[in-house]
């Protein structure tokens, strides 16, 4: 009998486009994924890597790797800061992780709701891919509220909907040890346009000891089936304690790493 895959729903998809994991190990780190697959030259050259601008604010940016791959029109949905860490930890696809809150808001859910207020799906015709972003926020006790800090995670995703409309969905991510939940940007289908991810996120399993394992596993999970085109572009992942996020370990797997 097989052993069970802890990234079966990841494994399963032939071209989930961009993907956000968030989760707690079973010794209570917080896991923090963020993964690029692409299709295009312009969307294959990319890598991610750990900016070291601003030290109060680490972030993990997506950066060219062949700038005359980029075209010029796509270059603010292409290069972005996909991690960043103050205060609490935020992912996702785009620039909106600049927007999101992570302290001083009731939850993970209110910092999504009020940081993507003024964003909307991205406007790359005909897939309008969808906006992904998790979120670990922190509530600092004040006198109107309990002596204990608090910690939340929450995924949301920011899709076209009827008639051009924007379409937000926000879930609360249980911490639980051991588990997780990712989003997609796509369903996974490998075909034209790209569907939109839909429905809950998906379950994963976070058994791994160091960061280093989570994101090969993760790399791994990607590899394509057999005649199948290579997709993956990079992984990055972060482990960090609930009350010191910035002495996280972190970890990070480009398949494309030149200059």
């Amino acid at each position: 009998m097989n052993p069970i895959n802890p990234l079966e729903n990841l494994a399963k998809m032939d071209y989930p486009g961009r993907v956000v994991l968030m989760g707690v190990n079973p010794e209570g780190l917080i896991f923090v994924g963020y993964v690029i697959t692409g299709r295009s030259p312009s969307s294959q050259a990319r890598k991610l890597v750990l900016s070291e601008i601003n030290t109060e604010e680490p972030s993990i940016q997506v950066v060219p790797t062949a700038e005359n791959l980029l075209r010029r029109n796509e270059t603010s949905l292409l290069i972005y800061p996909a991690i960043n860490i103050r205060g609490g930890i935020v992912v996702g696809n785009g620039q909106q992780t600049s927007s999101i809150p992570t302290n001083g808001l009731d939850d993970a859910v209110a910092s999504l709701n009020f940081g993507l207020k003024n964003w909307t799906y991205e406007p790359d015709a005909p897939n309008f891919t969808p906006r992904i972003t998790g979120c670990f926020a922190v509530r600092i006790p004040n006198r109107y509220t309990t002596n204990r800090v608090s910690y939340y995670l929450a995924l949301s995703i920011l899709k076209q909907g009827k008639g051009g409309s924007k379409e937000l969905q926000i879930f609360e991510v249980p911490l639980l040890n051991g588990s997780g939940k990712l989003i997609s940007t796509y369903t996974g289908e490998n075909i034209d346009p790209l569907p939109s991810f839909r429905g809950e996120p998906l379950n994963f399993e976070v058994p791994w000891d160091n960061v280093e394992k989570a994101v090969n596993a993760v790399y791994e999970a990607l590899a394509p089936k057999p005649r199948q085109q290579d997709f993956r572009v990079a992984v990055a992942g972060i482990y960090a304690k609930e009350h010191d996020f910035h002495s996280f370990h972190h970890f990070i797997r480009n398949r494309h790493d030149r200059g």
